[in-house]
């Protein structure tokens, strides 16, 4: 009889085991679903929150700028909601289509140097090089063109100002200082070779605009 119930014993704490690593298991496989899916839904947020802000402000914008009377306002804020409605697509498709740029960007650098970088580190990167691209990057530029003036020294001062900038953000979210610096330096390069390619069309543009009159 003992023996019986030390075997009972045995088998229901084996089945106990056996269900708490399977709960563990299916725990894992729940965190690396959402470890998977948080890249996107950053994306996401910050895509709706561009979009969100566009719409007051233009709601606002438009309101205010209508010249009729208060009732007349009420009667059209339909109108006015639809109209903002549709302006703010246009910086919202504007942000996303930059954000995909930047990704596409970043993710070329990963696989040309084989970084194994996952792709909740792809958007988190993208995503911090667009906040700094488009808010601290364009003041820097500016000030870099009033000190230094319009020319390839300047190109050089923003790029590699780009890669210490880029290289710390990577540091920040834990990448060691090889792929940190590896990712930092291609993507501003690629950045530098757009903005060189844009200027160079924008200038035979202009030329070109110059020469129609006369022609």
């Amino acid at each position: 009889m003992p023996m019986v119930k030390a075997s009972a014993c045995s088998v229901s704490k084996q089945k106990f085991c056996f269900e708490i690593n399977n709960q563990c298991e299916k725990s894992q496989i729940i965190l690396d679903v959402f470890s998977k899916e948080k890249g996107k839904l950053e994306l996401m947020i910050l895509v709706l929150t561009v979009f969100v802000i566009s719409f007051c402000l233009m709601f606002l914008w438009i309101y205010k700028g209508e010249k009729k009377d208060l009732a007349e306002k009420k009667a059209n804020i339909f109108h006015v909601s639809v109209t903002a409605l549709l302006l703010a697509v246009i910086p919202t498709a504007f942000v996303g289509l930059s954000l995909l740029v930047l990704l596409g960007t970043t993710n070329t650098v990963n696989l040309i140097f084989t970084l194994h970088l996952s792709k909740n580190q792809l958007l988190i990167l993208s995503i911090c090089f667009f906040v700094y691209l488009f808010v601290l990057d364009n003041i820097l530029e500016r000030l870099a063109n009033h000190i230094f003036g319009e020319g390839a020294f300047l190109y050089t001062i923003l790029t590699l100002i780009r890669i210490g900038v880029f290289n710390l953000i990577g540091k920040l979210i834990g990448l060691d200082q090889t792929v940190s610096i590896t990712i930092a330096a291609g993507v501003s390069t690629i950045i530098l070779i757009l903005e060189i390619f844009y200027r160079y069309r924008m200038n035979k543009s202009d030329t070109t605009a110059e020469k129609s009159p006369s022609g």
